[in-house]
């Protein structure tokens, strides 16, 4: 987390801003205004990038973001400024690099040969940095990058190493100091702790359960009309199906599925691309078996210089599935560029192939 999304990733951004403002390709209100207008998906909504500041664009390269923001940034970073930039040139390409290199990194399953285009990757983005950015000296972050690929040989997939769980609990701390005396602070924070921890623990499980919108109970034609659907699509005996419940949203394992507002990765087809569908439904069977209803789109293509799959609508019926058979959990945005669709995942998913 500290490495890439603290560290390389502002300071690549800096530098290319820096280049796209001083060759006159942009502006810095111009970026500022596309963050501002940028059309976010729901799950992105807490995490959208802060203003740039022209203090940000020389000494500190935090570019006045925070981890989280700060990833959002570079993913939708081409969409932000695509339309004013060359997206063809040398210092695109070292956008594209980095971008392979952070796809790999966040990903949860990686194979050897992954490893091995990580590790090219990484020579050619140092490389190119040097070369387009002869001022700026490499920073110790960046030399870490390095590694990556004989630490994920040791340790795994470095998904399984980062330090984001562990702010994420030193942030509950951080908001607790807030709002309570500071006669002993250690002994404050210890005390709402355990209470804290006393209270989790004295529930039937320590995990979050599942929270769900408004609930429609399905009965009548529309019932069995869904039931021989969903019965034909996952071969469960329709005669077992009781009860049906419809959801707007739904929140599963911590993750909020939205209907009609997210899409999901479903399965890949023949040329190996991810197939796409927008979540269109969502229903739970027996009140345990929560089953998606998806509008499959069609995959034209990846862009190599937006990082993104391009998407089209396709004459398709409704597909139903249960969450175990998506390729990622993920719910995706669709980002629109040039009249086009776009579906950007938010790591490598090659190696998730059967």
């Amino acid at each position: 987390m500290h490495v890439l999304l603290e560290g390389v990733i502002p300071l690549t951004l800096q530098a290319l801003i820096n280049h796209f403002i001083k060759t006159k390709q942009t502006t810095l209100v111009a970026i500022n205004n596309n963050i501002k207008y940028f059309k976010y998906g729901y799950m992105e909504e807490k995490d959208k990038p802060n203003f740039i500041r022209q203090s940000d664009l020389h000494g500190s390269s935090t570019l006045n973001q925070d981890a989280a923001t700060s990833h959002l940034l570079f993913r939708i970073f081409p969409f932000i400024v695509g339309k004013d930039v060359k997206l063809n040139d040398d210092y695109w390409e070292l956008y594209t690099l980095l971008s392979d290199i952070i796809d790999i990194s966040f990903s949860p399953v990686i194979s050897l040969e992954t490893v091995a285009k990580l590790k090219d990757a990484v020579k050619c983005y140092l490389k190119l940095f040097r070369e387009l950015f002869p001022d700026k000296p490499l920073t110790p972050k960046q030399h870490y990058l390095i590694h990556f690929p004989k630490v994920i040989i040791l340790l795994g997939p470095l998904i399984n190493l980062w330090a984001m769980r562990f702010e994420a609990k030193h942030r509950y701390f951080k908001q607790l100091k807030r709002t309570m005396n500071f006669k002993n602070v250690c002994l404050s924070l210890s005390r709402h702790h355990q209470k804290l921890a006393a209270i989790n623990r004295s529930a039937d499980t320590i995990f979050k359960e599942n929270t769900y919108g408004p609930v429609r109970r399905i009965i009548g034609d529309e019932l069995s009309m869904v039931k021989r659907r969903i019965s034909s699509t996952l071969s469960i005996d329709i005669s077992s199906i009781n009860t049906m419940e419809a959801f707007k949203w739904l929140t599963l394992h911590g993750t909020k599925y939205m209907i009609d507002e997210c899409h999901l990765a479903v399965k890949f087809d023949d040329e190996e691309y991810p197939l796409f569908g927008k979540l269109c439904g969502l229903w739970e069977l027996n009140l345990s078996l929560v089953v998606f209803d998806i509008i499959c789109l069609e995959t034209v293509g990846f862009s190599e210089p937006l990082k993104a799959y391009e998407v089209r609508p396709q004459a398709s019926g409704i597909v139903s599935v249960t969450p175990d058979m998506l390729i990622t959990h993920t719910p995706l945005p669709v980002y629109s560029f040039n009249g086009c669709s776009y579906i950007k995942l938010k790591y490598d998913i090659s190696d998730l192939k059967d």
